[in-house]
């Protein structure tokens, strides 16, 4: 038994939370988003393939914003994998208890799942997205210790180098089509990730162009030709700094400013749209 009773994990919860700068509610949500992973990858790492933020933890062994939820693709049909994913919740190994509290099917590719965790008298939800995939690159890597009382252990994820060019293009995509809308640009999670992704890691930059020239071809979303490779200037700054300043509250970034982040990324798109 890792934890005696509730009273200890919150103590411990909430020390973490302090000693990492986060949240006390996200410190919450990683100790059992990690919990539920291992018991996952420990019965099914042949079948699921770890995306998102705990993959890029396991990539770069860097804790850059709070893990808000658990993004996993599988080559399964969604229904397969997701009878997997319930089969996990109801094996009840442990002293940490799962049940699912809701199943949503968004496509006939993609599952959300909102699971409660239930440990002694505390309750706590996590969030999973479950994506059908078959042109992921699997690699093994180690889930690193962030917290103190953390065990490592080997969880199946995609390389760094597709990280980055699925970030670029994200990026890219929703660029085109808010100037399409003329509406403002969201998501920069995706831009702070990027910019911790290139500076805390090494990669192959050939593989980013080659995962990249794969998202191209394979989604079909945006024409090469006609990007504006000069899209992040100084007026894209001075027009989105708000918002990411209020996203920079929501989803606990660092204190990096705005222009640094625009100004890495800026370098690295120019470097590989050509």
């Amino acid at each position: 038994m890792e934890f005696e009773n509730s009273n200890k994990l919150k103590g411990y919860l909430s020390n973490e939370s302090k000693r990492l700068n986060i949240h006390n509610n996200y410190a919450y949500t990683y100790y059992f988003l990690r919990s539920f992973l291992k018991r996952l990858m420990y019965n099914h790492n042949e079948t699921f393939v770890v995306n998102g933020s705990m993959s890029q933890l396991a990539n770069t062994h860097n804790l850059h914003r709070p893990i808000t939820d658990l993004d996993i693709v599988s080559y399964l049909d969604i229904i397969d994998s997701s009878y997997i994913i319930e089969k996990t919740i109801n094996n009840q190994i442990d002293d940490i208890k799962f049940s699912l509290k809701e199943k949503f099917i968004t496509t006939n590719e993609t599952t959300n799942f909102k699971i409660i965790c239930n440990f002694d008298k505390i309750q706590h939800m996590i969030k999973i997205d479950l994506k059908k995939e078959n042109t992921y690159k699997k690699i093994e890597k180690p889930l690193p210790i962030i917290m103190k009382r953390d065990v490592e252990y080997k969880i199946n994820t995609i390389p760094i180098e597709q990280h980055i060019a699925n970030k670029i293009y994200v990026i890219l995509k929703n660029y085109e089509k808010n100037k399409k809308m003329r509406k403002e640009m969201r998501r920069y999670k995706d831009f702070y990730d990027l910019y911790f992704l290139i500076n805390n890691s090494i990669y192959d930059s050939k593989l980013v162009d080659m995962y990249l020239e794969h998202n191209f071809e394979r989604f079909g979303e945006i024409d090469r030709k006609l990007l504006d490779i000069n899209l992040l200037d100084n007026n894209f700054m001075k027009n989105n700094e708000q918002s990411y300043l209020e996203d920079k509250v929501k989803y606990g970034f660092r204190d990096i400013d705005f222009s640094k982040v625009i100004n890495v990324i800026n370098t690295e798109i120019k470097g590989r749209i050509k």
